[in-house]
């Protein structure tokens, strides 16, 4: 009996899968996950080919079915999104994994020659846009020391135009002086740019509106006993 129909529809499954659960993965060596996959087409085959197709398709639905408590009852008995992995760290220590750090060991504020700057160094091409301009290896003193030989806003300029990113820290008056400080200080704090947005929030003000001049109307009314008019006697002086 052919059984390649058995291996394709199980290598689709694993496509599909690692497209769509993938990070679940992240932190398993490659070897493993290339491992089992083939591990799981051989064992497939064989069953195939030794006991027939519908034996075959048995051993494809366990593991789905496995896949289907895992991510939709167990996981988020663990408060884990089956979908997303989130929150990251909950997953992690589920699985056992170390969460890598949340900063790049290069990214931070450096002294220049004028003042400060801050790289962001987070994303691997900005750091190498920034070490490129910088012209030294990826180690936080060599880095400190290259800055301090460039002005701020010269190094902020040079790592952009290399495609990375940088800001020269100001204070507060040279950054009033700065163009981009000029142009924001002449806008609102808050303003909807776009006609859907600000029509949004204007039909939400008028339905919170209308709802509570309902609720206003709704309410019972108290009341008011009339009491026996009495004569105010006044006093003119």
């Amino acid at each position: 009996m052919d059984s390649w129909f058995e291996v394709a529809l199980v290598a689709t499954i694993f496509a599909v899968g690692n497209i769509l659960f993938g990070h679940f993965e992240e932190r398993t060596p490659k070897w493993r996950r290339v491992a089992k996959v083939i591990v799981f087409l051989a064992v497939t085959r064989l069953i195939a080919v030794q006991f027939g197709r519908p034996w075959s398709y048995l051993v494809i639905a366990i593991p789905l079915a496995l896949v289907l408590v895992i991510h939709g009852w167990w996981l988020p008995r663990q408060g884990i999104n089956g979908w997303t992995g989130e929150p990251k760290e909950r997953y992690y220590k589920f699985r056992g994994w170390t969460l890598p750090p949340m900063w790049d060991p290069i990214a931070g504020n450096y002294a220049t020659r004028d003042g400060w700057i801050r790289l962001h160094t987070n994303a691997p091409h900005h750091r190498d846009a920034a070490l490129g301009v910088l012209r030294v290896r990826a180690d936080k003193a060599a880095v400190a020391d290259a800055v301090r030989r460039w002005d701020a806003e010269a190094l902020e300029t040079a790592i952009v135009e290399n495609k990375g990113c940088a800001a020269a820290m100001r204070s507060i008056d040279a950054w009033k002086q700065h163009p981009q400080g000029r142009i924001v200080a002449t806008q609102p704090l808050f303003a909807p740019t776009h006609r859907s947005w600000a029509r949004k929030i204007s039909l939400t003000c008028c339905r919170r509106r209308r709802a509570l001049c309902r609720s206003s109307a709704s309410a019972p009314k108290a009341k008011i006993s009339a009491a026996p008019a009495r004569a105010i006697p006044t006093r003119w002086n």
